[in-house]
């Protein structure tokens, strides 16, 4: 439950790969669980743009969404 230390890991991931689209929904699973939820869904956008059809980037979101 180290927001901080999980976050920095999400973000240099997508540093170094931009399209890797598990941290971007790493990245909105911490933003989530932090009640950052305008967050999470920037995140998980991006993730989408990337691969429309991923299931951890689509249910990321529909459960932030129904947690909103």
């Amino acid at each position: 439950m180290d927001f901080t230390s999980a976050m920095k890991d999400a973000e240099k991931c997508i540093e170094i790969d931009p399209q890797m689209t598990k941290a971007w929904a790493r990245k909105g699973n911490i933003h989530k669980l932090m009640k950052e939820f305008h967050k999470a869904l920037e995140a998980y956008d991006q993730g989408l743009k990337i691969d429309p059809n991923s299931k951890d980037l689509i249910d990321g979101k529909q459960q932030t969404m129904m947690a909103i």
